[in-house]
């Protein structure tokens, strides 16, 4: 996904669930904020698996960044292959 925001500091939520909370501590996924105009990434964020409350439940993850006016930005998600995750969506505020 692509956006254009104005210079300011924003927030992108990432709505996810995981199938088990409490298995192990294991880094499940990657959050991140990507500037595909000027080739960075903004702002990242690991999650672990116990920074889930509990399983199969959506939380709300969110990852604050500083856009730069007409820029194009990517909101990622990387799966590390650890458990069953799943995305519902990315907001952006």
């Amino acid at each position: 996904v692509l956006f254009g925001f104005l210079s300011a500091e924003e927030r992108a939520t990432f709505r996810l669930l995981v199938d088990n909370s409490t298995a192990d501590n294991l880094r499940l996924l990657t959050l991140d904020v990507y500037d595909a105009t000027a080739g960075k990434v903004l702002a990242s964020r690991d999650v672990p698996r116990r920074q889930f409350g509990k399983a199969f439940a959506y939380q709300d993850f969110s990852l604050p960044f500083v856009a730069v006016a007409g820029h194009r930005l990517e909101f990622r998600t990387f799966w590390h292959n650890y458990a069953y995750v799943r995305q519902d969506k990315v907001s952006v505020r």
